[in-house]
Formats: C-alpha cells, structure tokens, sequence
C-alpha cells in the first residue's frame, strides 16, 4: 500500500481552512496538480489530475465522512485509494492542514504509487499552493 500523509500550517483559522477546502470546485484555481473538477452531488467527486507521470488521469470517489471544520474522508468509487483531510486549531488564527491517502491492495496504483516519493512531492505541492491561497485571500477585503 503506497501511503502519503503530510501537513502545512496555514495562517487562517480551521473552519475558514475547511470552508475553502469543501468547495472542490475550486481546486483548479489554485493545487496545480487539479486540472478538472465536478461535484455531481452531495457525496460524489470526480476530477481530472495530473499523475506523478505528468498523465492526466480521471479519479471518482464518494464521500464517506464530513465532519464541517475537523475532516473530509473519501474512497474512490472502484476501491483504488482513499483519504482523508484534517484541520485542527493551532491557534485563533491558524490552523494545521494534514491530507493522507493511500492507495488501497485491491486498487490500480496509477496515481498513487508507481513513484512514491514523486506522489508525496505533487502532495507538497498542493498543500503549500493551498496555504499560499489562503494567506493571500483571508481576511478578506472589507
């Protein structure tokens, strides 16, 4: 099983942290490695990302919990990986963001695993896109 888990301190308190996090529509605005992404419904995702082959590949997953301002989890709706996001208080104003996932036995490795260390590189480097996003736009302009 090829398991990633790495965190960022982000200068924004936790709900504000998940608030952008759950609006996945956003993504491609700012995570590099998200180059499409639709929220069919309530508890379904599909995106396009960018693989640590530089290969577009198409990802779907459902929802398994979402506990608004603490943690997102989710498992790909074929049994290929899943995940999880948190965001604990480490201040008024500040928060550490941990994202782990893991690519599951009964699943393709594709995007998580052929390249460990290239997967754990293209994680880096959303969470630090996704800190630097939210530092630039919060607070917001009054």
């Amino acid at each position: 099983m090829a398991d990633v888990s790495l965190a960022v301190d982000v200068a924004v308190p936790a709900r504000v942290a998940y608030d952008q996090w759950s609006r996945f529509e956003e993504f491609p605005e700012f995570m590099p490695t998200v180059l499409s992404f639709e929220h069919p419904d309530e508890t379904h995702l599909s995106w396009t990302l960018l693989d640590s082959t530089g290969r577009e590949q198409r990802m779907h997953a459902e929802i398994t919990e979402q506990v608004p301002g603490e943690r997102i989890s989710w498992r790909s709706t074929d049994g290929g990986f899943a995940g999880i996001v948190t965001f604990r208080p480490t201040g008024a104003r500040s928060c550490r963001v941990t994202l782990q996932h893991s690519t599951l036995p009964e699943g393709d490795r594709g995007q998580f695993g052929d390249e460990p260390g290239l997967e754990k590189e293209l994680t880096r480097v959303n969470l630090e896109s996704f800190k630097k996003h939210m530092e630039s736009t919060w607070p917001p302009p009054e």
